[in-house]
Formats: structure tokens, sequence, C-alpha cells
């Protein structure tokens, strides 16, 4: 009783926080030789740090493009996803709540690809975000969601200190929606540990597709735009692009009058994968047409200033 007052009211578990009476019921139930009220006592700063609700600033982008649900707290979500119009490459990011689903733990960024096939109806691909190395997918899609399958990846915990869980896939329930030149994928997923032989804290991701089909840079033919993200943006924004052969290159943003608001010439490049990182600095929020101009040639995209 003593050890989950003291987490509730530390960590803001459904109950106001409290860190000061968190600490005399933790502090009784040390005494009494719970573990885990001393592993709490020992944690630097609660689970629910208000200061993590910073880390979801760029997530609350996302929310104006034609998101199923917002990001504050957790919100499940109906699966809705076409087969025919899953597979792709996505970028965004992923958010974790405390059990009560009314605090933010952490966010941070998530890569994830995916690959359809309708024959036996399986998802392959790969999910790279979290915190641990690149992890195989492989799931079968259903009308009621994802449903992984030998899929897991290792993880540090807070209440694993100094060593890794292994952390298991189990559902998902994603909605896949467009606006403007933008696809969407936000959800939620369902993993579960198995040292603690409990569900993990809920999760949420919102993604936004950065190509069409799943592949990597090294396979992208030349000139065509690999990746813009974020889009919308705020003030940085990541252009991706690949050339078979030396170039050179320049990177042009044009608001919707044609007029020309901001340029960043590369130079000469050799060949291979590019990632630049643009700040058009005080551009005023709006629509714009972002050009990538290499030799005589080019591509261009819209992208949405926030």
């Amino acid at each position: 009783m003593h050890v989950f007052l003291g987490l509730c009211l530390r960590n803001g578990y459904g109950v106001p926080q409290n860190i000061d009476s968190a600490r005399v019921w933790l502090t009784m139930a040390a005494r009494k030789g719970y573990q885990l009220a001393r592993e709490e006592l020992g944690m630097p700063i609660p689970e629910n740090d208000p200061a993590a609700a910073a880390l979801v600033k760029n997530v609350q982008l996302f929310q104006n493009a034609a998101l199923p649900v917002g990001v504050n707290t957790y919100q499940q979500v109906y699966n809705k996803v076409p087969e025919n119009a899953i597979s792709g490459s996505y970028k965004g990011f992923l958010i974790k709540y405390d059990y009560s689903g009314q605090h933010i733990v952490s966010a941070g960024s998530l890569a994830l690809i995916l690959s359809y096939d309708a024959q036996s109806k399986t998802l392959t691909g790969e999910w790279n975000g979290g915190g641990s190395p690149p992890v195989a997918v492989n799931a079968v899609l259903r009308d009621s969601g994802i449903r992984f399958l030998n899929t897991s990846q290792l993880l540090t915990d807070r209440y694993l200190p100094g060593r890794q869980g292994t952390y298991t896939f189990k559902d998902a329930r994603l909605q896949l929606n467009a606006k403007d030149d933008s696809v969407f994928l936000s959800g939620n997923v369902d993993v579960y540990s198995e040292q603690m032989q409990e569900p993990e804290k809920p999760i949420t991701l919102v993604l936004v597709r950065v190509a069409d089909k799943p592949v990597k840079a090294a396979d992208v033919q030349e000139g065509i735009l690999l990746s813009v993200y974020p889009n919308p943006f705020t003030d940085v924004l990541n252009v991706s692009f690949a050339l078979s052969r030396p170039r050179k290159v320049n990177t042009l943003l044009y608001d919707m009058e044609g007029r020309l608001v901001y340029s960043n010439p590369a130079g000469a490049l050799q060949a291979g994968a590019y990632r630049l990182d643009l700040q058009p600095g005080s551009i005023t929020p709006g629509a714009y047409v972002l050009v990538l101009q290499y030799d005589s040639q080019k591509q261009s995209v819209n992208v949405i200033k926030l």
C-alpha cells in the first residue's frame, strides 16, 4: 500500500503530483524492506517530470495535419489503413505516456519502413527508434489492426537499472490520413515487457510519409526528392536527395506568388546521398514551394511553415 501510494503521488499516476507526500510514503515503504521504494527514492526525477511536456513540442505540429487524435494525453485509435496504401517510408515521433495516459513520459524520433504483400497479407520492414538499434518488423494486417510476429527490441527501463529488458511488439491500431501533399500515419502500439511480465506504458506514434516506396537513399534514382521533413516545419527543414554523378546543387524556396524568399547553394557535390538542414529564418508562416535544382534539372515539393 505504501509503495503504491508513494509511486502514484510522486509520478502523478491518476492523482495530483505531490513530491513531499510521496517521499513520506516511499520512505516508510523502504524502511519496511520494499526494494521498489528504495529504487524510486534513488531516481533523480519523477517519471512524469514537468519538463517532459516540452519534449512533445514538435509533435504537436502534426495535429494540424489531418491527425485523428491529439497527443497531450493518450487516446485510443480505431484501425483504418487501406491495404494498398500502407507501404512506404515514414519519419516522425514516438510518444510514451504513464500508465494513467494523462502525462507524457518521453518523446523521441522514429523512422519506420513498411512493405505490404497482398497475397500473404503480411507486413515487413524496419523500426528505428525508441533508443535501440533498428528492429526487423514482421506482422500481419487485419481489419482490426496490425498483429506483430516475432518482433521485439532491447531497451533500458526506469525500473531495470543498469540492464536491458526485452520488449515484444504485440498489436497496433493505425490510421492513414492525407492532407495537401503529405500522408500521415498515426495511432497506438501495444508492447509487452518480458522482464516485468506486464504491458508496457501506452505508446502513440505520429509519422509523415517521406517516400511512397520502402526505399533507402542508396536505392533512389538521381534527382528524385527522397525526403522533406518535417512538413509542416517551424525552424529547420531537412531535405534529402541522391546523385548518381557529380552535380552543382542549389535549394530554393518560393512563396505562392513566385517570389524567391530563401536560397541555399550547396555547390558542386560528388555522387552520393545527402541531407541538407535548411533554416529559412524569419519567413512568415504559410505555404511555399521548395525547389531542388541540380545543373539544368529540378524537383519541387510544397511545404508549409508554421
